[in-house]
């Protein structure tokens, strides 16, 4: 995922059990909170 939220590539397989279209949606917005989260100690880190 891109900075700007952009996605780049996306993987994701069920292990023994199946995922809703929810449960992805929720997957792909914890993805994003994170990656925001990175990308602001990065910049902070690199003034």
């Amino acid at each position: 995922m891109l900075a700007n939220g952009q996605m780049i590539e996306t993987q994701m397989s069920a292990e023994g059990d199946t995922y809703s279209r929810t449960q992805m949606n929720q997957l792909l917005d914890l993805a994003e909170a994170g990656v925001a989260a990175l990308v602001q100690a990065q910049l902070k880190a690199v003034g």
